[in-house]
Parts: structure tokens; sequence; C-alpha cells
């Protein structure tokens, strides 16, 4: 007979964690170098202009903080999908939302 597997065991299986971790490298690594370029235009648009550089010290702030609210509400939103007792109606609603963020 045949072993009948959850659809939460299959995404908690570590090629996937190793896979996003890989990616996640990979994106601070593409940041970086675009923000490496991006620096040094910005650099003499800031000295001439320092309301300029302080709003955009402002976004990067308010970017911080949406990321890290991101994170939070991704991993919630996986906690409810994986527990038994969520409700179907709740748990679909996770993985519509899970799959908007992502």
């Amino acid at each position: 007979m045949m072993k009948l597997v959850k659809p939460t065991e299959l995404e908690k299986t570590p090629i996937d964690e190793t896979e996003r971790n890989r990616k996640q490298e990979e994106n601070k690594q593409n940041i970086q170098t675009v923000n490496d370029s991006f620096s040094v235009d910005t650099n003499n648009l800031f000295q001439k202009s320092s309301d300029l550089k302080n709003a955009h010290s402002d976004f990067e702030k308010f970017i911080q903080a949406v990321s890290a609210d991101l994170l939070i509400k991704i991993d919630c939103l996986k906690f409810i999908k994986s527990k038994e007792d969520t409700t179907w109606n709740d748990a679909s609603y996770a993985r519509v939302q899970l799959f908007m963020l992502s």
C-alpha cells in the first residue's frame, strides 16, 4: 500500500529550504551590486540636495519595516496553513495570501 504524503510534509523538505536559502543569498548579492552602482549616482544628488537625502533615508527605513512585516506575515500564514485544526476557509485564505505574496 502506498503511503499518502500530506502537502505540509512536502513543503518542509530540506531541498526546498536549501534552495530558498540559496535564492535569498543570490538576491542579496544582486541587490548589493545594484546598490553599489546606485550609490555612486545618488551621492552626487545627495550632495546637491539634503532634502532628497533625508527623503531617501526615510524611504529606506520604510522599505525595511515593510519587508520585516511581510516576512512575519508569511511565517504566520504558513503556520496557519500547516495546522491540523485549521478550518478549510482559513487554510484556503492562507494559501491564497501566500500565493499572492510569493
